[in-house]
């Protein structure tokens, strides 16, 4: 299919459903065209999740740096729409990725504004706060910080507990174990 006419949004459009088809090489280059093309057009909102969806199309093939970019020019237009619950879940991303590269002040600040956006917002999913506790704690045992990881471990094995997901349950509990806890 021909896609070099289309508008910024029918180029996202079309690329999620690459996506669902399994060809995230050709939707990567989509998206990317389709937030050239709508640089100025695209409303906030639009282009916003189409650099959240970009970025992860982008760590799925590896390429780290962009994805991070990408989370956090997501994450900016998120706060410009005072939407905490999407920024709260982009920046856990970006700090997620800092984290894999080893840029642990900057991880640890933006871990740090995550957390307060969740427990700030009764109608955050708790899946979403155990997954940044997650992050958080790896980060903080990256570095020495046995009690601080040890407790956030504590935090994220009850949510994961609650919501049933054994695999985070194992993990929290093969952690807390290696921690001495």
């Amino acid at each position: 299919m021909r896609v070099a006419a289309r508008t910024p949004e029918l180029l996202f459009e079309y690329g999620k459903k690459q996506l669902t088809e399994n060809h995230r090489k050709y939707a990567r280059s989509l998206f990317r065209k389709a937030l050239k093309e709508g640089k100025r057009d695209l409303d906030a909102s639009t282009k916003a999740e189409l650099l959240r969806t970009l970025a992860k199309v982008d760590r799925d093939l590896g390429f780290l740096e962009d994805s991070r970019v990408h989370y956090a020019m997501a994450a900016e237009i998120f706060r410009t729409l005072n939407n905490p619950l999407a920024l709260a879940h982009t920046l856990r991303h970006e700090a997620d990725i800092l984290r894999e590269q080893q840029k642990v002040d900057e991880a640890e600040t933006i871990y740090g504004e995550v957390l307060r956006l969740y427990r700030a917002n009764s109608e955050h999913r708790p899946l979403d706060l155990a997954n940044a506790l997650r992050g958080y704690a790896l980060l903080k045992a990256a570095v020495g910080n046995k009690s601080e990881s040890a407790a956030l471990w504590q935090e994220a094995c009850a949510l994961y507990e609650t919501l049933g997901i054994e695999a985070g349950v194992a993990e929290s509990r093969k952690n807390l174990a290696e921690l001495g806890s």
